[in-house]
């Protein structure tokens, strides 16, 4: 019987050793799944960056598909107050107009 423990222990080693192995590259190949702070940002305005001149908040949620839209839309005022976006028209069919 103390063979068999002693097996299991040292085959509960070995998987922790490897699942553990096995993390720590997982997490230099991608990258930790914790975002700095001013990430969603940098992502919502590089993708207004990328966007046509003439763009809905739609075709931005749908480029940003992580970022909530209350930090959307305050990034679009944000730009609209600094002279860099212009709203045309209310509602769902507003679109943002490039300056």
């Amino acid at each position: 019987m103390k063979g068999s423990i002693t097996y299991y222990q040292a085959w509960e080693y070995f998987l922790g050793v490897m699942l553990l192995s096995a993390y720590r590259e997982f997490e230099q190949r991608v990258g930790y799944v914790t975002s700095a702070k001013g990430t969603k940002t940098a992502i919502v305005l590089d993708a207004i960056n990328n966007l046509p001149q003439e763009f809905s908040i739609r075709e931005l949620q749908e480029r940003c598909p992580t970022v909530g839209i209350d930090l959307i839309r305050r990034l679009l005022r944000q730009e609209r107050d600094a002279g860099r976006l212009e709203c045309r028209g209310r509602g769902v069919e507003a679109h943002w107009r490039k300056q």
